[in-house]
């Protein structure tokens, strides 16, 4: 072959099958750049090595308030737990204190202390006992109204809240608690009707009391709602609804959450009438210790 005489551009016979030409490849499939993300709604199932059942709790998203104060809410599951308005062993996750019924009945014998009460299902409150090893209790009058407030702590301490059930002297069935977390965000569990479940045979039997009210030290606030069982949607022709007990004074005692309204524009900030009057002030003008500071001499540090 001359030196003028091009060269083969394929290094050799193609044989006219096209080895000399690349592979066709399919386009692969990748995510975007950018701030997208294939991920998980953040569930985690769990198993218990004593009993052998599962759990596993679902976050909701919802739109946070002001300085990040709003409800928290999930959808926990539970395979020995019963049925619920979210299904076979689904519950909302809300706070709640409640009688404890793992080894019993509730007696609702409170002036004895019969009961355990549970904040949130999770731990047990025990009484707050004063130096006479007798339980903490103190006389409180708000808007005319005289309550008796006990104080409870959990028996793990974790929380370091101040956690009081509130009962009223003259009507006992007027039960309620309130809880002041380290971060001074108050929580009112049980202070309506609608957010207590208790036996309508006799309302001073109060299972639950449901969160109703909560609100922090810069002004905002969440107030919950809850609606009443009833019996729309039930065929009371079925067997097993036969042994339901309606009637025009009773129809449920379960309730139900509706609604959570936060957000609020006006700050809100509760105070407590204690129709107790003020100590009279002492002007700063007059104080001893102002006058002493202001005759001092000002000196440097050696």
């Amino acid at each position: 072959m001359g030196e003028g005489t091009p060269k083969s551009q394929g290094g050799g016979s193609s044989g006219g099958t096209g080895e000399g030409f690349s592979a066709v490849k399919a386009p692969s499939i990748s995510l975007p750049k950018g701030g997208g993300a294939i991920k998980g709604i953040g569930e985690k199932f769990t198993a218990n090595p004593v009993t052998g059942t599962g759990s596993m709790t679902v976050p909701i998203a919802t739109s946070p308030g002001r300085s990040g104060f709003g409800p928290q809410l999930s959808l926990s599951y539970d395979s020995g737990a019963g049925n619920g308005p979210f299904g076979l062993g689904w519950h909302l996750s809300i706070l709640s204190i409640t009688r404890k019924t793992d080894k019993g009945i509730p007696r609702y014998l409170d002036a004895e202390e019969s009961d355990v009460f549970i904040l949130s299902g999770a731990e047990d409150l025990v009484p707050v006992l004063n130096a006479d090893v007798r339980r903490w209790s103190v006389t409180r009058i708000v808007n005319g109204v005289t309550y008796r407030i006990h104080r409870y702590r959990p028996r793990i301490e974790g929380l370091f809240a101040r956690i009081e059930r509130w009962i009223n002297e003259a009507d006992p069935t007027e039960c309620f608690w309130r809880s002041i977390s380290k971060d001074n965000i108050t929580t009112w569990y049980g202070r309506s009707e609608e957010s207590r479940i208790f036996d309508p045979d006799n309302p001073n039997h109060i299972f639950s009391w449901l969160i109703c009210e909560s609100h922090d030290d810069k002004g905002n606030v969440m107030v919950y709602s809850y609606k009443r069982e009833n019996q729309d949607g039930v065929d009371s022709g079925k067997a097993n609804e036969r042994n339901r007990k309606w009637t025009v004074r009773y129809e449920g005692s379960n309730r139900y959450l509706k609604s959570i309204r936060y957000g609020n524009k006006t700050p809100y900030f509760p105070v407590i009438e204690t129709n107790k009057p003020l100590p009279n002030p002492r002007s700063i003008d007059n104080d001893d210790l102002n006058a002493a500071c202001a005759q001092a001499t000002q000196c440097r540090r050696v």
